[in-house]
């Protein structure tokens, strides 16, 4: 089970561990990011770059805390997700029970307990969802065993994308629409989670409409910049809101870069832009909080804020590294269009080269993908290119995109 930690450790480093620097830069980030130190030589020995010696519980607690985990306990258990074939078998005995108290206790009881739940969890929801017992899903999502707050974002990742890919293509009623809105495990786990940009004006836009309505609701932040970017998309005058220092403050970094890019939204709103977020900028959190504005900058190709944002994450970079996939895949996006813009073309074809667009995060996947292909065309100019750009088109038909062709 070390091995497979310490290959979780070089994936969220981004890097293979390969020399005592790399050990050194490691041992940083992970102070950084944890609070909690771990020495380059222990590093060292655990990577095979010196005599190896027992690894201590203290050590390897400290690294699962850096993937992700609470402890190495956790991390073991949790790594991969296993469900015994007749706990599999109990769960669809219940959900296909008239008494749905035995499928919430048999995850409160059991599942959560050993917290092997997640993946059979998905598979309940979205049964529910395929057979429109959108009752039924509400009462579990409502039930103690489902509290939003004893989920990690990483687990809501995982679950809000498993469900949030099932709707674009498994339309749902008004009501039913409504019913789930009122959930909080729903907002919280599945429709705040799957940001779905290909479907503003598709199923994501109900849900859109119903909670910007909604006295309850209150990360009404949150539904103001998607509205404002679907208006954008649509080439419909957007509303630009300020908030005050103190309202700005106490939000997630990836809601304060929301927040912020909607000021690249609006040309007249751009140079509020860099004078407000450069108040938040956080090495430790850097790309959660620059995540959304290199997604609006390569909507709009605003080239001026894609010079910004570069020169801010490399300067951090040569003291921090950042392994999330779907981070760095969106910067090098930006970077590739920057540098296409610029003129610097051979740049651009290098960057170009070098993303991996399996990495995208799935909600955003399918909107990212036009203007890989479409900066992709621009360099390239091959039939194949331009086939996979009029796909994208078709997955994305916003006003404004179809004005990029």
């Amino acid at each position: 089970m070390e091995s497979n930690l310490k290959e979780a450790v070089e994936q969220k480093f981004g890097a293979k561990i390969l020399n005592r620097g790399d050990c050194e830069k490691l041992a940083q980030v992970i102070s950084d990011q944890t609070g909690n130190g771990v020495n380059y030589n222990t590093l060292r020995r655990m990577y095979g770059l010196a005599p190896p010696v027992k690894v201590r519980i203290n050590t390897l607690n400290t690294l699962s805390i850096y993937v992700g985990y609470s402890s190495y306990y956790q991390f073991r258990k949790e790594s991969p997700y296993e469900v015994s074939w007749s706990a599999s078998l109990k769960i669809y005995e219940y959900l296909f029970s008239p008494n749905q108290e035995s499928l919430i206790a048999l995850i409160k009881n059991n599942m959560l307990k050993n917290e092997d739940y997640l993946l059979p969890l998905i598979n309940i929801i979205r049964e529910y969802i395929i057979d429109h017992r959108i009752d039924e899903l509400v009462r579990l999502f409502n039930s103690e065993s489902l509290n939003p707050e004893k989920f990690r974002y990483k687990q809501k990742l995982i679950l809000g994308n498993s469900v949030g890919i099932l709707l674009r293509t498994h339309s749902l009623s008004k009501k039913e629409v409504l019913k789930l809105s009122k959930s909080s495990f729903y907002r919280t786990c599945i429709f705040e989670i799957f940001v779905d940009y290909s479907s503003f004006d598709g199923y994501y836009s109900s849900f859109l409409s119903v909670l910007h309505n909604s006295r309850l609701y209150k990360n009404k932040i949150f539904v103001k910049c998607l509205l404002n970017t679907k208006a954008y998309l649509n080439c419909t005058p957007t509303t630009i809101f300020l908030l005050k220092n103190k309202e700005i403050k106490p939000l997630h970094p990836i809601l304060k870069g929301r927040y912020f890019s909607n000021f690249l939204l609006d040309q007249v709103h751009t140079k509020d832009f860099f004078y407000s977020i450069k108040r938040y900028v956080d090495p430790i959190n850097m790309f959660q909080l620059f995540y959304e504005p290199m997604v609006i900058s390569i909507v709009t190709k605003n080239i001026s804020a894609q010079a910004w944002l570069i020169e801010q994450i490399e300067t951090q970079k040569k003291r921090h590294n950042y392994g999330e996939p779907h981070y760095n895949e969106v910067y090098k996006l930006m970077q590739t269009q920057y540098h296409q813009s610029s003129g610097n073309f051979k740049k651009a074809r290098d960057m170009f080269a070098t993303i991996n667009t399996d990495n995208f995060i799935l909600s955003y996947k399918s909107f990212l993908l036009f203007f890989y292909h479409e900066v992709g065309y621009c360099l390239s100019k091959t039939e194949e290119m331009r086939s996979l750009l009029k796909l994208s088109l078709k997955n994305n038909p916003y006003k404004r995109l179809r004005k990029m062709m």
